[in-house]
């Protein structure tokens, strides 16, 4: 298996707007307590370099995740993520990657979701130049 092979995902929690930061890094932290269960290659929060004159090199990014992942995995990963939507009231993801090498950039429901990336996933990959 080559690195190319995996799919690189990013997916950012989305809610209304009376959701506070705090509930958001909740919810985030209980969707990759449930990834890590998976067979995902890795989950991890998104991280970002820490503000200028901070002592942190690193801050989590409050609601984002980043998924690595077989494509073959990928639609357990996507149902995981929808049991998790439907669970919540007013969540929806962002959900960035590439699936065959065609980028893929959504923000919606979780069947919304799975109807994008089973197309994507039929389709033929792209050809990878030399």
């Amino acid at each position: 298996m080559e690195e190319n092979d995996l799919l690189q995902i990013e997916l950012e929690m989305v809610s209304d707007a009376d959701a506070t930061e705090g509930e958001i890094d909740t919810w985030t932290r209980n969707l990759l307590n449930e990834l890590n269960q998976t067979d995902a290659t890795s989950v991890e929060l998104t991280k970002n370099p820490a503000p200028g004159g901070t002592k942190a090199g690193e801050a989590v990014t409050i609601g984002s995740l980043a998924i690595t992942v077989l494509p073959v995995l990928l639609p357990k990963i996507v149902e995981t993520i929808q049991g998790w939507v439907m669970r919540g009231s007013n969540r929806t993801v962002k959900f960035k990657g590439k699936v065959n090498g065609q980028a893929v950039d959504f923000e919606g429901s979780g069947e919304d979701l799975q109807k994008i990336l089973d197309s994507l996933s039929k389709a033929k990959p792209a050809k990878k130049k030399k």
